[in-house]
């Protein structure tokens, strides 16, 4: 099997709590990955898709995953020289949607929905294919981050629905209570496997 470049896009409200749980996945998945040098609020690997699919899975401080396509410095003349590379052929994309994300206040200077636009062009004009909003066959999201723009091809939004495990839902409650994000987290750091 094929390893490939993935990226993972971390929750903010801990500096280092979500890459820890992801690394604690990643290496109780018995897989061989390669953490790459990130950016903050992403984290970088090398991998097999079977470790991915298992952070997907498992993972409460994910919020997506996706395929990297590319990486260049947080400016648009880096951006545009590095798009001029992007090679698209091996999908099936007749359309396309683009979406673009600051993390933590990065790229607050520079003009997102001009470079949105001028991505959407280039693509259009490499692959003829068409922008849609709904069920594109290529979801693409790009992130800027601290000195970085980093653009992939969506492969998960990961959402878990814990509300009905909240504390004030639960039959009794305690003000000690943990919430059920930092304890699945905690689960996961411990690196349990899956159903131990």
């Amino acid at each position: 099997m094929e390893s490939n470049d993935f990226f993972f896009v971390l929750n903010g409200f801990h500096p280092s709590l979500p890459e820890a749980e992801v690394r604690s996945i990643l290496e109780t998945s018995g897989k061989t990955f390669k953490v790459k040098p990130s950016p903050p609020m992403i984290l970088r690997v090398n991998g097999l898709m079977d470790s991915i699919n298992s952070v997907e899975r498992r993972a409460y401080y994910v919020k997506c995953s996706l395929e990297e396509l590319l990486i260049a410095e947080n400016n648009p003349h880096e951006i545009f020289s590095t798009l001029r590379e992007l090679d698209l052929s091996r999908y099936d994309m007749r359309s396309f949607r683009l979406s673009l994300r600051r993390l933590g206040g990065s790229g607050s200077l520079i003009d997102v929905k001009k470079i949105k636009g001028r991505i959407e062009r280039r693509l259009e004009e490499l692959w003829a294919a068409e922008r849609v909003l709904v069920k594109p066959d290529l979801w693409l999201m790009g992130f800027f981050s601290g000195e970085k723009f980093i653009l992939g091809k969506l492969l998960k939004e990961v959402k878990r629905n814990i509300s009905n495990r909240l504390p004030h839902k639960r039959p009794s409650f305690h003000p000690s209570s943990m919430h059920p994000s930092l304890a699945g987290s905690l689960v996961n750091l411990s690196r349990a496997k899956l159903n131990d």
